[in-house]
């Protein structure tokens, strides 16, 4: 064999010989494979490889290479040689029957280590399955599972227990998540009349329907992109039960179909469809046709719609849509699904400026469109998530044009033509968020870009004017493409009296000081700007802090700190830096938590006329406030990183704020207000650190 080898090609001494290309010259032409010896063990080899490589493809050709008595050559029994010349037979492709005779001819790991490496070699490349990393004759075949519904849980029981054999957490996190089931309530108080348990176990289905509610964003992380839908059949929604069940007797009960529970439902609904898209695999990694995703979207009404939609924009499948679709459900008149779509667009479409999508997003946009003779009335609560499908679209582009529009319309007083204004301050946030997602970082540049036609202050300065307050015409200046337009007045006109809002001419902090304080931190994010740090800073004086919300510390506080990224470090003194002197200082002396044994007349009259000097619940609310903020910073800053330093910190804080005794709350922070916004704050980062 190794003689008609090297004789089939032209050997030459500076050349080494190579196995692999002898023997595919050698099965490349047939009449070579007549030369083959009646050995046992190379005889099916060899046959095997050249079926594979359609070298020979039928049992007469087998004939013609190794005889009528092939049987012999290959020890093959009477069963074996009906089920070889089956193989052969059979209208089956090359690799197919190249597997089945490698089963056949019982060829193990072990045979393929005698092999020499270069016919090994071809032997595995004709059996390789790149799907499943396998050599097929080495593994049984494994029977195709239907893939259209997720795996029960026992499928998923028994995965994790082989990764995990001792832990039950992602068991009890799935069943916690569960919210298919109806919700059972107790009842166990039988001094109350039928009518009274009737009425508490009403209140307690509604409290507990929030919490069904809830899980979707658990599921939606849970099953993040780990499904692959099969295409012949619509995406499903797993159905949201928020039937109560008393327990024992297993009455049912129905949620109350008030004005107040119906949102709680339509938006519980959008979650629930949104966690079931968001299982599918991004656009990336799997690929559906307009087709598929048409019907997934025409096969559900409503929220679920809307929010199977949201889901396909956020993993970047609605670009596949085609766009007559897209308007076709713009023009349905749905809110939710107008909601759902723009927002999609826009997060598919991130930083892309595209302009199909330019135009969708300005036509819910009055302030952006020219003059028209139609009377639009768009639903504030569109024109908001366009608010924020345009910052999503025009990310980092430093567009100054619609900066300056953005920051106007922050600034703008209630318009008369939407009496009443409702949602206006989701409405300035929203562009708030705009403005940072258009100025991503980028700050420091747009200092340099103020506009030399038009003698109008930096973006930054006009921000710093709606955190602080300050005199409209300072910040508000017209723009070519908004004057006139449906009511939206500028700086330089007289502005038109509203009938529920009375509007001055400054500007309302309580209304734009957190969209400039947001927009203001994502413009300078980590840039480590000093004089952007110190605007954002917390004043030092008890006048000046009283004139802030406490909300807003917290944001400020927040927005300061990722500026100055680098600086950020996980211990309680970085924390404490960051609360004013004069706070720190009148915390310290008001809930001194470990009073003295002995204090004199002078200090005890000292802190009485401090008492009475200096309101305890501002400096409690400025302490805890600014502590949240700078915790949260701390918490992004090590998300998920199993800091156990930055874990300390928080739990410390909780700590501080969570009496473990009702008497120890009036000698605490606790008796402030403030305690239960720093807590739920506190609460939810010390999760965010993956500990």
């Amino acid at each position: 064999m190794l003689q008609t080898l090297l004789m089939s090609s032209r050997f030459s001494p500076e050349r080494i010989p190579s196995w692999h290309d002898n023997l595919l010259r050698f099965l490349d032409s047939k009449s070579h494979l007549t030369s083959i010896t009646s050995s046992h063990f190379f005889a099916p080899i060899v046959i095997t490889i050249a079926i594979g490589l359609k070298r020979l493809e039928n049992i007469v050709d087998v004939q013609k290479v190794l005889g009528k008595s092939y049987e012999k050559k290959l020890r093959l029994t009477k069963v074996d040689a009906e089920q070889f010349a089956t193989i052969l037979n059979e209208n089956s492709s090359a690799v197919e029957k190249c597997e089945k005779l490698a089963q056949l001819f019982k060829l193990t790991k072990s045979s393929l280590l005698d092999l020499p490496p270069a016919v090994a070699i071809i032997l595995c490349e004709l059996l390789y399955e790149q799907s499943t990393k396998t050599l097929h004759f080495l593994t049984p075949a494994i029977r195709q599972k239907d893939r259209s519904h997720m795996p029960s849980e026992e499928e998923i029981f028994l995965i994790t227990r082989r990764r995990w054999k001792h832990d039950l957490r992602c068991i009890n996190v799935i069943q916690m998540l569960d919210s298919r089931r109806p919700i059972f309530i107790p009842s166990n108080n039988e001094t109350l009349s039928e009518a009274s348990q009737r009425e508490m176990a009403e209140r307690l289905l509604k409290s507990f329907s929030m919490r069904n509610i809830t899980h979707a964003f658990g599921r939606s992380t849970l099953d993040f992109r780990s499904f692959s839908p099969p295409l012949s059949r619509p995406r499903a929604i797993p159905p949201l039960n928020l039937q109560g069940r008393l327990h024992p007797t297993n009455t049912p009960i129905e949620l109350s179909q008030s004005e107040l529970v119906k949102p709680m439902i339509k938006w519980g609904a959008f979650y629930n469809a949104v966690a079931a898209g968001l299982c599918i695999g991004d656009s990336e990694s799997l690929h559906l046709d307009s087709e598929w995703l048409a019907m997934s979207i025409n096969n559900l009404q409503g929220p679920e719609a809307a929010g199977l939609m949201y889901a396909f924009g956020l993993n970047g499948h609605i670009t596949s849509m085609n766009l007559f679709t897209i308007h076709e459900l713009l023009s349905s008149g749905d809110p939710v699904m107008s909601i759902a779509i723009l927002l999609g667009c826009g997060a598919s479409r991130r930083a892309t400026a595209d302009v199909q999508m330019y135009k969708m997003m300005v036509t819910h946009l009055p302030f952006m469109m020219g003059p028209t003779l139609l009377e639009l009335h768009i639903d504030t609560m569109i024109q908001t998530a366009a608010l924020v499908a345009l910052g999503l679209l025009f990310a980092q582009s430093s567009h100054m044009g619609i900066l300056s529009q953005l920051v106007n319309e922050i600034g703008r007083p209630a318009c008369p033509d939407s009496e009443p204004p409702t949602d206006r301050y989701s409405y300035a946030l929203a562009a708030g968020f705009a403005i940072g997602l258009i100025a991503l970082g980028r700050g420091e540049d747009l200092l340099s870009s103020v506009p030399f036609v038009e003698q109008y202050p930096a973006i930054a300065s006009r921000l710093i004017v709606l955190m602080e307050g300050g005199l409209r015409s300072l910040c508000v200046f017209p723009s070519t493409s908004s004057e006139g337009t449906l009511g939206h007045t500028t700086a330089s006109s007289t502005f038109s009296q509203s009938n529920h809002v009375r509007e001055s001419e400054n500007v309302n902090p309580h209304l734009t000081a957190s969209p400039a304080a947001v927009a203001f931190g994502l413009m300078y994010l980590r840039t480590e700007n000093k004089w952007a740090a110190e605007s954002l800073k917390i004043p030092e004086t008890i006048s000046a802090i009283e004139e802030i919300r406490p909300d807003l510390i917290l944001l400020r506080t927040l927005c300061r700190h990722l500026v100055l990224w680098t600086e950020i470090t996980a211990t309680k003194h970085w924390v404490e830096e960051s609360v004013p002197p004069i706070v720190l200082n009148y915390k310290q002396r008001l809930f001194n938590e470990q009073p003295k044994t002995v204090i004199d007349d002078d200090e005890e009259e000292n802190l009485r006329m401090l008492q009475i000097a200096v309101d305890k619940q501002t400096i409690a609310q400025t302490y805890l406030n600014v502590v949240a903020g700078a915790c949260f910073a701390m918490a992004i800053r090590f998300a998920s990183t199993w800091n156990s330093e930055a874990f300390n910190v928080i739990w410390y804080y909780i700590r501080l704020v969570l009496p473990s005794s009702e008497q120890q709350i009036c000698s605490k922070l606790n008796l402030a207000a403030g305690i239960t916004a720093c807590l739920n704050v506190l609460g939810t980062l010390i999760n965010s650190l993956g500990i």
